[in-house]
């Protein structure tokens, strides 16, 4: 909440990516948007009115290293900040006492090319950037040109207001609006972020207040009680995710630079287990939570990107006013961790990627040209559409049984290749779960109740060339099987509608494909579980 007061053919191939703290490269030599350990951070307090004993660097922290996070910030801006095991630093730049001194901040930007910078914190709270929405547009433009003059290369983020209300969402309204009409041309952000603190906003009340140059005195009324509750949370960045949809900016990844538990365990139900059923609820729904109409499609659609939970090593509320709570490490004995920090551990340590190369069980295709046909073993898929209602279309079966029920599909995509088309005419298919069991010597005649109505959302696909690759993602569908909401009957692929504009039809490889070296048809899945 605060800135410390100064304070093999069909065999499913396995490949172990490593436990958390593994390099991010996957095994095709692609790049992993992020690892799971970049994605976990913490907030590092670096001072304690009247204690300078303060450890106030993260190296002073003998354990935090098995943590397994990949990024921090201390809420401010270094231009040598501490680096252990390749951890990412965040610079925060400090809004409150305007203007900085920039010769200092041309220093740091030089000397940490292509990081990532945070433009104040809470700005528009009290205690903290108490900033009117206008008067924020001013300063993150002056910030923002400086920054990305210096250093093209830089990520830049919005500060974290302390929470996505209703009331804090109007303020990032006017922020825009005001930023447009000075400049003349939307808010420029690379990065989005917010806090996730769950407070009351009452202009006298505890809690966080109301925005700076709003005049509302009251907003969202969350108890003490809420401050743990992961429902609230999730609603919360879900409602994010939607202002960023509805503002044309979804194309941006988010991150939630704070947020944790600042309420005294002897204050919450369940006393410190409140706190750690939030921390992992939130980690699950963090890892998992994927939207293709709200999500990050850079992320395979997940919500959120990067977070970090406050704190490392702030002070308890029990023992300093002006405390919080789920510190990891306790600053008076930076050697160990406590009961948070233990439980982090083991939720990082235990975190392991995997992924599955699946090659089909079996496929075939059904044509209604060829009711009785059985086409199975031709080597080929055929897809096709014309405009008398004639189409075929292609089945395809893949054992997922390998995957454990509890797995958090990270991405699933199928690969296919096209291996002739019919003339330059596209074809709009979509990608479903097939409803019944099927074999490779089904034919045209049973596949009514294969087509059948599943209540499931179709993946569209174009077809559009000879020797096309598709890169289809699949990911909730995989999920959907692995978890049990979904029998695994297998994969369907038909035209849109029966009837196309003119006649094309294409041929892609399948399993049984030995004409050339166009890939096969290819189910990778990619998961993460916990030992």
């Amino acid at each position: 909440m605060t800135r410390p007061a100064k304070l093999g053919r069909r065999l499913a191939l396995v490949y172990l990516i490593g436990t958390l703290l593994a390099p991010s490269a996957r095994a095709d030599g692609a790049e992993w948007l992020y690892s799971p350990r970049q994605r976990f951070g913490v907030g590092l307090a670096t001072a304690l009115l009247g204690h300078p004993e303060f450890p106030a660097q993260i190296a002073d922290y003998g354990r935090a290293e098995e943590l397994g996070f990949g990024w921090y910030s201390d809420w401010a801006v270094r231009t040598a900040p501490q680096h252990p095991e390749g951890i990412e630093y965040a610079q925060l730049l400090y809004t409150k006492r305007w203007p900085p001194s920039w010769s200092r901040i041309s220093r740091v930007i030089d000397a940490n090319p292509g990081a990532l910078w945070i433009i104040g914190n809470e700005p528009e709270t009290r205690g903290q950037g108490e900033h009117t929405p206008e008067a924020y547009a001013r300063i993150y433009h002056e910030a923002y040109q400086h920054i990305k003059t210096r250093d093209p290369a830089c990520r830049i983020a919005i500060g974290g207001v302390v929470m996505p209300t209703p009331l804090r969402l109007e303020w990032l309204d006017r922020c825009l609006d005001a930023y447009r009409a000075a400049y003349g041309e939307p808010l420029p952000v690379d990065v989005w972020n917010i806090h996730v603190q769950i407070l009351q906003e009452d202009r006298w009340g505890w809690g966080c207040g109301v925005p700076y140059g709003l005049e509302d005195n009251v907003g969202r009324r969350y108890e003490i009680i809420d401050n743990c509750d992961p429902v609230i949370f999730e609603e919360l960045v879900e409602t994010f995710c939607q202002w960023l949809v509805e503002h044309g900016e979804r194309d941006k990844p988010l991150i939630i630079s704070e947020y944790g538990v600042l309420m005294p365990s002897s204050y919450l139900p369940g006393g410190d287990q409140a706190v750690l059923t939030f921390m992992e609820g939130t980690f699950d729904f963090m890892l998992s939570s994927r939207d293709p109409n709200l999500g990050y499609a850079a992320d395979d659609y997940r919500l959120v990107q990067r977070w970090m939970w406050f704190s490392l090593n702030n002070t308890f509320y029990d023992r300093t006013p002006g405390g919080s709570n789920g510190a990891l490490c306790d600053w008076e004995h930076p050697e160990s961790l406590t009961v948070f920090g233990e439980r982090f551990a083991l939720y990082t340590r235990t975190l392991q990627e995997e992924r599955l190369l699946l090659e089909p069980l079996t496929d075939t295709s059904l044509d209604r040209w060829s009711p009785d046909s059985v086409l199975g073993d031709s080597g080929r898929l055929y897809l096709r559409a014309d405009h008398q209602g004639g189409e075929a279309c292609a089945l395809l079966q893949f054992d997922t049984s390998a995957i454990p029920a509890e797995a958090i599909i990270c991405s699933a995509r199928l690969g296919l290749q096209v291996v002739s088309q019919s003339n330059i005419q596209p074809l709009q298919l979509r990608l479903l779960p097939a409803s019944a069991p099927w074999s490779e010597s089904t034919t045209c005649a049973p596949w009514a109740p294969i087509h059948g109505p599943i209540g499931q959302t179709a993946i569209p696909i174009t077809l559009s060339h000879d020797q096309q690759t598709l890169d289809i993602w699949c990911t909730d569908l995989v999920q959907a099987w692995t978890d049990g909401t979904l029998p695994n009957e297998g994969l369907l692929i038909t035209p849109v509608g029966a009837a196309n504009s003119g006649n094309v039809s294409y041929a892609l490889a399948s399993s049984e494909w030995v004409e050339g070296d166009q890939q096969r048809p290819l189910l990778t899945v990619e998961y993460m579980t916990r030992d």
